[in-house]
């Protein structure tokens, strides 16, 4: 299974639903600006793949840190590897991003009484200690939890609000990716006494409730108030028609990333990455010797001159090319305006060079 910490931040694409989030209910809750999105994490030497899917349900949960202080509410759903207080045993930690952060690779794990509530509905067979369910065919179980917070329930360094995240995992005999689906509850400090710790029992219950009821593994189950399921069919190539977004900045960049790095591996375009790249450095350079008034016409058609950069360019992959920067990198396509990979006046050059096939 890849590695998630090999998917850099800025590699991540983050989608919304256009229209926001929405007012959901369960029990006797109210959830407001409750949205589902999915982070789709790109292999940082390869834009064109995709290495962790994430996708998400995030709702809110106000608390009174004077009634139930940050300290109290993660000791009471989070424990170590033994039972230990998270704490004291190192698996709740301080980091720059922000004082109590945590994860399973930090050994943190769901406290019994958070899995209690998550087994709703007897997800957990008898005799099984694993908790999960199937949706669309596929199967996902309990995974981990995830703390980035800070003393208040403040608002942690790229994160508008303190939060705890509970993970279920995808499980597949496929290596091809990693992929979690979760429910991401953004913590809120809120001065009235209605918030104490009863208030966040009951409403964490019914967000898990909820999360359970939109992907229809609870019996009776309701029609959807999210989008929730929707997410679990998008990808990067059919989103927009979906009705989602992509807005945050980074996100919008590693998008085109992955688009244009697409185009040179799609089957359309099984022409040999170097041939490529020769024929765009040798237009470079016929253009170059003729405004300096040097005849090219000795060299054949399609021939590129010797060049230590292109000797070394026809043996680097397609990520090494994609990821060099350097001003001989083939163009991306701008939008709405594609590569003619497959057309030979994008690449005049190309008429007199053999066109190589992608093997197998």
């Amino acid at each position: 299974m890849p590695n998630s910490s090999d998917v850099e931040e800025n590699n991540l694409v983050r989608l919304h639903p256009n229209e926001g989030g929405v007012t959901a209910k369960m029990d006797d809750q109210t959830f407001k600006g409750a949205s589902p999105d999915a982070f789709f994490g790109l292999d940082i030497y390869d834009s064109s793949v995709v290495r962790v899917v994430t996708r998400k349900l995030n709702v809110n949960i106000d608390i009174n840190p004077r009634l139930f202080p940050p300290a109290d509410f993660f000791r009471y759903f989070t424990c170590g590897p033994s039972q230990e207080d998270p704490f004291k045993c190192g698996a709740l930690k301080r980091t720059e991003k922000c004082e109590i952060h945590g994860d399973a690779d930090t050994g943190l794990f769901a406290h019994p009484q958070l899995e209690e509530l998550l087994n709703q509905a007897n997800l957990k067979k008898a005799n099984s200690s694993t908790l999960g369910f199937v949706v669309n065919k596929i199967r996902y179980e309990y995974d981990s939890v995830g703390v980035a917070a800070n003393q208040g329930y403040v608002p942690v360094k790229t994160r508008p609000s303190s939060h705890l995240e509970i993970k279920f995992r995808v499980v597949s005999e496929s290596n091809f990716h990693e992929e979690r689906l979760c429910l991401n509850i953004h913590l809120h400090p809120k001065k009235e006494r209605l918030h104490d710790k009863a208030a966040v029992f009951a409403r964490l219950r019914a967000a898990i409730r909820l999360f359970y009821a939109e992907l229809n593994v609870l019996s009776g189950a309701q029609p959807p108030q999210t989008r929730l399921r929707d997410v679990l069919t998008i990808n990067l190539d059919n989103f927009e028609g979906k009705q989602f977004s992509c807005l945050n900045e980074k996100s919008v960049l590693a998008l085109e990333k992955y688009r244009s790095a697409r185009l040179y591996v799609a089957p359309s375009s099984s022409r040999n990455m170097a041939v490529l790249v020769e024929a765009a450095f040798s237009k470079k350079t016929s253009l170059s010797q003729g405004a300096s008034g040097v005849v090219s016409a000795a060299l054949p058609r399609g021939r590129v001159p010797p060049s230590p950069f292109v000797a070394r360019t026809a043996t680097r992959s397609y990520s090494e090319v994609l990821a060099s920067g350097t001003a001989w990198k083939v163009p991306a396509a701008r939008a709405g305006a594609g590569l003619k990979l497959n057309d030979r006046e994008a690449f005049p050059a190309l008429s007199s060079v053999p066109v190589k096939s992608k093997g197998p």
